[in-house]
């Protein structure tokens, strides 16, 4: 029989007199596991192999210690006296996390963490119930992938999430929460997107150019997204109302549609002025887009 077989019957005899014959006690089973990850749960098992000089830090094959399995047991003072034996608690797993990442309590964290605590407060602007999730599960698995402790005082003057970790894990925690206060889209910036591919110039009386940037240019912003397509809008100062269109020319039919709607058909070739002619005395053709074909990448002209 071998030492790791043993002691998965709990015959302490039978360990001994394995160990006298020279057995290894930090021998490992198939699943990586060694006497000491076995009988964690049975403290006079563990004393005995810390007599007996077992260590404390061989990984099994998911990379966990035995103070990993300790914190998932959450069992403050097998964790105590792992770490008075030299447990090292900076060994992460293959899941890339370090053993505080499984306690459920705040104090056993907080032992298992020692120096190496950080706390940062993340104001949560009334969305605190995003942050939560239903039962928690959101708090919860923010929590998992992290490896962060995070607690929302419920008596604080306004809702926030404190955040107790290790540097690099309170950051992956703080950046998750604030992923869901500040949702971001998955996508390039359409402010950053190169002028390429097909050109179309849309004149578009000034008046109506607010209604197409929209509150802080949201209007504008939904557009480019929406369509992927990059508008260019004349500056304030500029004598010119022509509304510039770049993108697959599919996309920018659907884009200057989108356009001519908030103007609300009027006065498309207009003037700073705010001519508003009826539509059928303009010029012909005045509000009809003109495509023009453009380099692949156009540097951007700042008028």
């Amino acid at each position: 029989m071998s030492f790791v077989a043993a002691a998965e019957l709990f015959d302490r005899e039978q360990m001994e007199a394995l160990l006298n014959e020279g057995a290894d006690i930090n021998e490992q089973n198939e699943l990586g596991d060694t006497a000491m990850h076995i009988c964690l749960a049975r403290e006079d098992f563990v004393e005995f192999l810390l007599s007996k000089k077992a260590s404390l830090n061989v990984q099994n094959n998911m990379g966990s210690t035995c103070l990993h399995k300790a914190a998932a047991m959450n069992n403050g003072r097998l964790i105590q006296t792992l770490l008075k034996n030299k447990a090292d608690a900076n060994i992460q797993n293959k899941l890339n996390f370090y053993p505080e990442a499984y306690a459920n309590y705040q104090k056993t964290f907080n032992t298992l963490i020692g120096s190496h605590k950080k706390e940062v407060t993340v104001p949560l602007h009334q969305k605190s119930g995003l942050v939560i999730g239903r039962k928690g599960s959101t708090l919860q698995k923010i929590r998992v992938e992290s490896g962060a402790f995070i607690e929302i005082p419920k008596n604080a003057p306004e809702a926030c999430a404190v955040i107790t970790g290790r540097p690099e894990c309170v950051a992956a925690a703080k950046e998750k929460i604030t992923a869901i206060i500040y949702p971001k889209k998955n996508q390039q910036r359409m402010d950053d997107m190169p002028l390429q591919g097909t050109m179309v110039k849309c004149p578009i009386n000034k008046q109506y150019h607010g209604r197409i940037i929209g509150k802080r240019g949201a209007t504008l912003k939904q557009i480019q997204s929406e369509f992927n397509v990059k508008v260019m809008l004349p500056k304030q100062n500029d004598s010119s109302n022509v509304v510039e269109v770049y993108g697959e020319i599919d996309n920018i039919e659907k884009a200057v549609r989108r356009i001519h709607e908030l103007a609300k058909n009027q006065n498309y070739g207009g003037n700073n002025s705010g001519d508003n002619q009826p539509r059928r005395n303009r010029t012909p053709n005045s509000s009809r887009p003109i495509p023009q074909k453009t380099s692949n990448t156009l540097p951007i002209n700042h008028r």
